[in-house]
């Protein structure tokens, strides 16, 4: 018990943690007084996670706009999916002023855990764009579905952790690091800083929801064309183009194809040509190679 005191003691006396302060009172404090925070929210699909990011946008730019219907507008106009849509904003940003707020929607759909990876050049571009974030930036809001998926030059930068549950009951925890008490490197802690509490899913507008989901979709269907995209690189591997079945065993693609439409041999489409399962070109082979 006496180190939770001392690491909690020490959050106050150096400003961490401030009494009394709610996540919404940090969010606008950063927006008004130069501050900066990266908030995750995370939690099964379903939760709510994504309603929750609309509510804490629509706390910043309700105070921007006196107009609800432009306030929800400007919420939904400060959403990113992909990492290329989040580095555009930035770029974007005119020397001298910040953005309030972004809503980086279903982070892991298009920025992993493996990029680091699988494209170099995209997780090199993000971590020297969070180093100098607060100069552009005032706050950031991610959904995930579990946090340890989330890439680690994203993740070392939190400074709010939000579980939600399944009946949106939510846990949310200051993040912060300490000098070690024994080492020189630092440490992680984790405080709570509200009661948990189950907060109102349909407190965004259904209009709103709807636009929302709209550009939703649109990452879905992109997710799945990338889904397709490596198991066709997979089923690649097993099958072979009728085109060049045809072209070694010197008979007309067109009679591979009939064969294929008369479900005697097994065809696929992959990458827009026409192909033969590797299994039956042996068959076809001995069937059809000169002697």
């Amino acid at each position: 018990m006496e180190k939770v005191q001392r690491h909690i003691k020490l959050a106050y006396d150096y400003g961490i943690i401030k009494s009394g302060f709610t996540l919404e009172d940090y969010i606008i404090e950063a927006v008004d007084k130069n501050g900066y925070e990266t908030i995750a929210l995370w939690g099964v699909q379903g939760s709510g996670k994504s309603s929750r990011m609309l509510q804490m946008g629509f706390w910043v730019f309700s105070r921007i706009y006196e107009n609800e219907v432009e306030a929800w507008n400007a919420v939904l106009d400060h959403i990113v999916f992909k990492p290329s849509d989040f580095i555009k904003r930035m770029e974007g940003v005119p020397h001298g002023e910040r953005i309030p707020i972004i809503l980086w929607d279903d982070l892991q759909a298009h920025y992993t855990s493996s990029t680091f990876k699988t494209d170099i050049a995209q997780y090199q571009a993000i971590d020297a764009t969070w180093a100098v974030i607060r100069t552009k930036l005032a706050v950031v809001i991610t959904t995930i579905p579990l946090l340890d998926r989330m890439a680690k030059n994203i993740k070392d930068n939190i400074t709010f952790e939000v579980f939600i549950g399944r009946n949106q009951r939510e846990i949310i925890r200051r993040v912060f690091h300490l000098p070690g008490i024994k080492r020189m490197d630092t440490s992680l802690f984790k405080v709570q800083i509200e009661d948990a509490e189950s907060f109102n899913l349909y407190e965004v507008p259904e209009w709103v929801w709807e636009k929302y989901w709209a550009m939703r979709l649109e990452l879905t269907d992109e997710a799945i064309a990338g889904l397709k995209g490596v198991t066709d690189m997979e089923d690649s591997e097993n099958y072979t183009p009728v085109w060049e079945i045809a072209k070694d065993l010197t008979i007309s693609a067109n009679t591979i194809q009939q064969m294929g439409s008369r479900k005697l041999i097994p065809t696929k489409i992959i990458g827009g040509n026409l192909c033969v399962s590797n299994d039956f070109i042996p068959e076809l082979r001995e069937q059809y190679s000169k002697i």
